[in-house]
Formats: structure tokens, sequence, C-alpha cells
């Protein structure tokens, strides 16, 4: 059963904002579409969107069974809970996935409760709603943008982790300078605004490379035959405890 941990009133305004641009946008998929992500027809609208977001939740999948150990995962901005499923198949995994999109949690919920290691919570991360040192992974999968700042959001999350725990970010941009941000958030403005839904620029947001330095991390970009093969188009950054 889904856990309401936060108060659904306090981001109605920005759920329906979001809810109104992913249904323009062909991104609100039915139960039985859910549950098959990211495995979508050939012939569907986004099915290069998602050759991609099948790769990269691969890639993680393995890498994550490689620990061979019990692991807690937690994912934040989970919304329909598709990965937190693909995550489900790591052996000796359990799953919390938590978003503030009531929409989407009820159908994650819905869709995915005969899972037995998922759970999901509505829930505002920055509110004290989960116990520190309680995952060994936290994952931000095409998330950490709807974050304005990613150090307040990443020093909110470390104490949550393990001794020897990892943050993933991954299926997210980030820029190479300020110059390169500002382009790309004027180039968001401008799809937000065409597709009727301008109010959308003020909860996405265009991190740098830079604002990482601070954390122990890896960097892993896409090689240039996963580029050719239209594979990969983002970084796999993995944030590691001192």
């Amino acid at each position: 059963m889904l856990k309401i941990a936060s108060n659904p009133s306090k981001y109605s305004t920005q759920e329906q904002v979001y809810t109104t641009l992913r249904k323009k946008e062909g991104r609100l998929y039915n139960d039985t579409e859910v549950k098959e992500l990211p495995y979508v027809p050939k012939n569907h609208p986004l099915a290069a969107e998602w050759k991609v977001r099948k790769y990269t939740a691969q890639k993680l999948v393995k890498y994550l069974s490689a620990k061979q150990k019990t692991i807690r995962i937690l994912e934040i901005g989970c919304g329909n809970g598709w990965l937190c499923h693909q995550l489900s198949f790591v052996p000796g995994s359990t799953i919390t996935g938590l978003d503030v999109n009531m929409y989407e949690m009820e159908q994650a919920d819905r869709v995915f409760q005969s899972v037995l290691n998922i759970n999901f919570i509505y829930g505002d991360i920055f509110e004290d709603i989960l116990p520190e040192k309680t995952f060994d992974i936290i994952v931000f999968a095409a998330s950490i943008q709807y974050f304005s700042g990613i150090n307040e959001i990443l020093d909110r999350v470390m104490p949550l982790l393990s001794a020897s725990g990892e943050i993933h970010i991954i299926d997210s941009p980030f820029y190479n300078s300020d110059k390169e941000a500002s382009e790309a958030k004027e180039r968001s403005a401008i799809y937000f605004d065409k597709q009727g839904a301008a109010d959308m620029a003020q909860y996405y947001n265009h991190h740098l490379y830079s604002s990482l330095k601070k954390y122990k991390h890896t960097i892993t970009k896409f090689t240039l035959m996963e580029k050719l093969l239209k594979k990969s188009y983002f970084p796999w950054v993995i944030i590691s405890i001192e």
C-alpha cells in the first residue's frame, strides 16, 4: 500500500503542470504499458527514447547485481515505478520508490503491488520522512534536473546512505559551463512554451559538472560506439561516501 508521508496539496500545482506536459508529450501510459516498460513496440513514438532508458537500466541492474550482496535501494523521483520494477530483479534487493506526483505514485503502487520487494512512498525528500543510513544505493534517474540546487539535494541525501553507500545519477544532462547551461535553459523554456506548459520552466533545472567537484565521484560518459548506436546520451555519475 502506498505510504503518504507528505501533504499532497503542497505539490498539487507542480504535479498539474508536469502531468499536463507529459500528457501532451505522450509520456503518460496505461497500467499495461507501465508494467512492460522499458519495452515498447518498435513503432512507438518514443521508441528511441525508451531504447536509451532500457540500455542504462540494464547497465545499472548489471552493476548492482555484481555486488552480490543484500542491497537497499532508494529511487528518488520514481514516477510510475518502471525502474523500481527493473531494479527489483537485482538479487537480494529491496526497493523504495519516492516521488511527489500522486497520479504516478498511485499508478506505480497499483501496477507493481504484487512485487514484494518494492514499496512506494509519496513524500518530499527534504522532509524528515526517512531514517539515516537506511540505503546502500540512491538513484536519480531522469530526475536530478527537477531539483533546483544539486548540492542541496545531494547533501540532503548523503546521510541516508550506509557506510559504503553510493548515489547514482543517470539519464540526465550535465553541462560544462554557465554559457552551455544558459543556452540549454533557453531551449527548454522555448520547448515548454510551445507545448503550452510554460510554467514547467520553473521546475526544470540545468546542472554543471563543476557542481560535483566537492564529492568523491566518477563520471562515465557514453562512448563513440554507444553514440553511433544511439544507446546512450547522458553521463552516469556515481558519488561515493568518503
